[in-house]
């Protein structure tokens, strides 16, 4: 079975699968855990704006530090021979949780996009 891919940003995978979801068009998006909604809007220039922007959980360590705190058990950077396979890889088991949710070890080419295929790990597999 081959695995679907999102045409949406990766932030906007991770912000979902927190719970925010899109309302008004998908103009404006509620996240319940933030208290307020997120809305986009493109300007006379054709460039889109926000007035509560989305966190970029895959380009901004101050919102997706935590998330390392919270999910990574295991977190390395493996240099392949001459430069091959380079890549981050983390691990959740659920030492941090404080519950077992089995074994979880993904790959990312930065840290931060590693931590975000783990969350999009965790949350099909049930485990968020």
């Amino acid at each position: 079975m081959e695995e679907e891919v999102s045409e949406k940003p990766l932030h906007v995978q991770v912000a979902e699968a927190f719970g925010c979801t899109p309302v008004l068009n998908g103009e404006t998006w509620e996240c319940g855990d933030y208290g307020h909604s997120y809305s986009s809007y493109v300007n006379e220039d054709g460039e889109e704006y926000n007035d509560y922007i989305i966190p970029r959980y895959d380009t901004d360590w101050a919102v997706t530090g935590p998330l390392i705190e919270k999910y990574v058990d295991d977190f390395c950077f493996n240099l392949g021979a001459m430069g091959w396979c380079d890549h981050y890889q983390v691990s959740a088991f659920g030492g941090r949780l404080g519950r077992d949710i089995g074994w979880h070890q993904v790959r990312g080419e930065t840290p931060l996009l590693a931590v975000c295929v783990l969350i999009l790990t965790l949350k099909a597999k049930g485990k968020l």
